[in-house]
């Protein structure tokens, strides 16, 4: 007898927050925040015991970690609970590997155009300025230092760009563990929604949603577990934010939501591909979207190491301890021997007192020690010199400094790739957070940069705003220089003889403190002729022929625009071409006009007089020899 199987019902797919209404989106944000730090409390304790091994602190300010969380594992019962490892290896790689990434200069950020005209190219540079007046009034340097400190210990550093009440753009390190992924959703490295979750303090959140003030201020505040937790955190409240990415600019799905438990302070679509949030990850792992960092890899030589100090330090307190032998024959009396004026003359009978000094421990023992500390540098990659801040003996010329130090840092390339993107991504979310936050609006965005005369200025969003298709970003190579300013001169030097890299990219790479203005006065001739040349083609101008300008150069480049745009398919006869055949014509008139201005003037005829007698002077026939 055949059996029919009956179909199984399916259970019901719940629907997503980010489909529901806004009064009841931010509940079910909210507890699925709260599922997702259950499912993923893994996290929370590889982070609370990477903290530890870096800085020994059982708490960690803003409530990062809970005081009960340390009773796992660690006695640490109260708040500032300090127990880190007697010698700790991953506090000393971890700021060797920190210093030599900053120790060559932070990473800068360049707007680059491709096949632009002069007014796009002008454009560009101005965003790049703007970019830089950003990173400055964010103080985004210290901030990018921080993260990167969080990605070597716990293995993933993040800033997020946000806009704050007074209308500017703010670069922020965040805690690694602010930012959630559902477990599926992040595997490939690539969630569709991300979840924030941090306390805040009222009065922050107030200013920031004057209209949600009464919300606020009932809210539940943040309290810490244990000792004196009614009292820890009294002004701290929950905050959560979410980004579900949009599927396509069709569908125009994408939101961003922002509440505390009860209120939805912010709803509104989110069309950007990517959240507000730059990261760096030291160690990929093949699933997952966080990362893994030095604390975790070097965890268990570290514990190998604590087990062997731990052991030290008994045998040293039960074996290594001068001791005494005394004959009881010899009637010496102990207390005199305990005594410290027992240095005087002793009388006794017998053998006198032997002092006992033992090994504490075997020399096997210690060569396990060391092998130990020298494995875990071998296995990170960092010399015990470079920790230690030495060089091997004997390495004194430059180049054979330089090509020790290739070799060092070939371990760390791809962390130091990784590095410079990681510029170039907070570059992203910030001129993405000034499109949507200032728009069309011609006042806002302000930020002072340093102007090619030495003064400041301030640039407005404004006038560097550009289509987000009509450049890319991409970071200075300088982690790959020597550290030394001896050093890089020399290699940046040796690049540029080779042809390698043009002037205008050794000055860059060289970082001087007067590199703007250098760059300008190298470039403004070349600068005014493709504004001439631009003139000429895209407006239909003829330009007054100016006699401070290099005309040549001028010439030269409306000849090559002019040159290029035929190729791509202008026609000879159009306008364009033909005005900038009536503009050669005038400049070079104007050129051989000034040339013929140059020349000596024509020497007078001999005033007359007597001619002078004797005979005539010989005349040379030969050809003149080059000098």
């Amino acid at each position: 007898m055949t059996r029919t199987r009956r179909p199984s019902k399916r259970p019901q797919i719940d629907t997503p927050w980010w489909a529901m209404a806004e009064k009841d989106a931010g509940p079910a944000m909210i507890d699925q925040v709260a599922s997702i730090q259950g499912q993923q409390g893994g996290i929370r304790s590889r982070n609370f015991r990477a903290a530890k091994l870096y800085g020994g602190h059982g708490f960690i300010s803003a409530g990062r970690f809970s005081p009960a969380l340390g009773n796992a594992g660690v006695n640490s019962g109260y708040f500032g609970s300090y127990t880190s490892p007697r010698y700790n290896l991953i506090y000393s790689m971890v700021n060797t590997v920190l210093a030599r990434l900053i120790a060559p200069g932070l990473p800068g950020v360049r707007i680059l155009t491709n096949e632009a005209d002069w007014p796009l190219q002008e454009r560009a540079q101005l965003l790049e300025r703007w970019v830089e007046g950003i990173f400055y009034q964010c103080d985004t340097d210290e901030q990018a230092i921080k993260a990167l400190k969080d990605c070597l210990v716990f293995g993933t550093g993040l800033v997020k760009a946000y806009t704050d009440n007074d209308g500017r753009i703010v670069n922020e390190r965040i805690f690694p563990e602010s930012l959630w992924t559902e477990m599926f959703d992040g595997k490939d490295e690539r969630p569709r929604t991300y979840y924030y979750n941090d306390i805040i303090d009222r009065e922050v959140l107030i200013d920031r949603y004057p209209d949600s003030e009464k919300e606020i201020l009932e809210a539940q505040t943040f309290a810490q577990e244990g000792y004196d937790g009614d009292r820890a955190g009294s002004r701290q409240v929950a905050w959560y934010e979410a980004w579900h990415l949009p599927t396509s600019e069709k569908r125009g799905d994408g939101l961003y939501l922002a509440a505390i438990p009860g209120k939805v302070l912010e709803a509104r679509e989110w069309k950007r591909r990517k959240p507000p949030i730059a990261a760096i990850k030291f160690d990929q792992l093949l699933s997952g979207y966080l990362g893994r960092g030095m604390a975790e890899l070097l965890y268990p030589h570290q514990a190998a190491l604590s087990a062997i100090q731990r052991a030290e330090y008994y045998a040293w307190s039960q074996v290594a301890l001068p001791r005494l032998w005394i004959n009881i024959r010899s009637k010496i009396n102990e207390i005199h021997m305990m005594s410290s004026r027992s240095s005087g003359i002793m009388r006794g009978v017998g053998d006198p007192p032997t002092v006992l000094n033992w090994s504490a421990t075997h020399p096997a023992f210690v060569e396990y020690k060391e092998w130990v500390i020298s494995s875990a540098h071998e296995f990170m990659g960092v010399s015990q010199m470079s920790a230690s801040g030495m060089k091997p003996a004997g390495l004194n010329s430059g180049a054979a400094q330089r090509e020790y130090m290739d070799i060092q840092v070939e371990r760390f390339s791809v962390l130091s790739h990784k590095w410079e993107k990681f510029f170039t991504d907070i570059a992203t979310i910030d001129i993405d957070e000034a499109s949507d936050s200032y728009g069309d609006d011609e006042k806002a965005g302000e930020t002072a940069v340093r102007a090619q005369d030495g003064f400041t200025k301030t640039i407005k969003w404004s006038q560097a705003k550009m289509d987000r298709d009509a450049f890319w970003i991409k970071a200075y190579p300088v982690s790959s220089l020597p550290h030394s300013p001896a050093g890089r001169l020399a290699m940046v030097s040796e690049l540029m003889q080779a042809n390698l890299i043009t002037r205008e990219e050794g000055l860059k790479l060289l970082k001087f403190p007067d590199l703007d203005e250098t760059l300008a006065m190298e470039n403004a001739q070349d600068d005014f002729a493709n504004k001439n040349a631009w003139l000429i083609l895209r407006k239909g101008q003829l330009p007054p022929y100016d006699s401070i300008v290099n005309l040549q150069l001028c010439v030269t480049k409306l000849q090559q625009l002019a040159t290029k745009a035929m190729n791509g398919g202008l026609s000879r006869d159009s306008p364009a071409i033909t005005n900038a055949r009536n503009w050669l014509v005038g400049a070079k008139a104007a050129m051989q006009q000034a040339a013929a201005s140059q020349l000596p003037p024509p020497s007078l005829p001999p005033a007359p007089g007597p001619t002078a007698k004797g005979p005539p002077a010989p005349v040379n026939t030969e050809m003149p020899i080059a000098a």
